[in-house]
């Protein structure tokens, strides 16, 4: 494992992270840490991965939100009805 395969392994579960909070400010993530290999120029190699198993509810937080399986609602077609003006 290389020191940049250990930092985008945290990158992404943060980005992952960000993504849900945007509904849900308080949620916690139960990540389970595990691996995945990748290409490199000296062969298949080992990375790490977070997955995200669940989400809890964080403090204040009434309900938990969905799963990181779930699928994600389609907007309504007046949400995308906008103009932008130049």
């Amino acid at each position: 494992m290389s020191f940049g395969s250990c930092v985008r392994a945290v990158g992404d579960l943060a980005n992952e992270i960000a993504k849900v909070r945007c509904a849900h400010p308080d949620a916690i993530p139960l990540i389970s840490l595990s691996s995945e290999m990748m290409p490199t120029k000296m062969g298949a190699r080992p990375k790490p991965y977070f997955k995200v198993l669940d989400w809890r509810p964080g403090k204040g937080e009434g309900s938990a939100p969905p799963r990181a399986d779930a699928a994600l609602p389609s907007p309504e077609p007046a949400e995308l009805d906008d103009e932008v003006t130049f």
